[in-house]
Formats: C-alpha cells, structure tokens, sequence
C-alpha cells in the first residue's frame, strides 16, 4: 500500500516513537510505502524551529529524526505529475493550505490516500 505523507506527520513523529502518530509510523513502514513530495525536504526545513521550540529536543535531535524519518519516505519529484492533475489539486485545496497542493497532486497521482 502507498501512502502520501505531510509535513504535519513527520511534525507529530519528531515528537517521539512513543507518540500514536509515532508508533503507527514505525509500525505501518513495514507494509506501507511512503511518498511525499520532494517540497517535503523545503517545508520540513522551513518547520525546523518550530520543531525544536514544541519538542523542546536540542536542533541536532530534531534534524537527526527528522533524516531517519525521511530515510522512509520515497521522495517524489512533482514534475511527474500531470499538469491536469496538479490542477484538479489545486482546486481541491482551494479553501485550505496551498501548501497541501503538491501532496493532493500527489495522492490523485498514485491513487493513494495521504
């Protein structure tokens, strides 16, 4: 199974394994392919200070858990994607966060939940 993975997801499992989000991570990697979009990278990096400030973890936890997290997810150049389908996302998230575009894009790309 394919699942597209957002910033928000990785956000909670910096939090810790412990976490619900957390331990579903580590679990599900088993049997769920993760995929994201290579804006992952950027937002995650744009979210770093954050990370720190709520986690109350030193910058070199987070960024170390932030790489193993990475480290199983697939990340997706979004050029693949059909323009039309990048379109149809961008109307889909028109009333929430055009920062979710590249992950709907995403999904209707793979045909998979995010």
């Amino acid at each position: 199974m394919t699942v597209v993975v957002d910033a928000n997801i990785v956000f909670s499992c910096v939090f810790g394994a412990e976490s619900a989000v957390g331990k579903t991570w580590f679990d599900a990697r088993q049997i769920i392919k993760f995929v994201a979009p290579e804006y992952l990278r950027h937002e995650l990096m744009r979210l770093r200070p954050r990370m720190v400030q709520h986690s109350k973890l030193p910058a070199s936890v987070v960024q170390q858990t932030m790489e193993l997290l990475l480290s199983h997810v697939v990340l997706i150049n979004e050029e693949i994607i059909p323009a039309k389908l990048r379109t149809e996302a961008t109307r889909l998230t028109a009333h929430v966060d055009k920062d979710d575009i590249p992950y709907v894009a995403l999904a209707l790309y793979f045909k998979c939940p995010i």
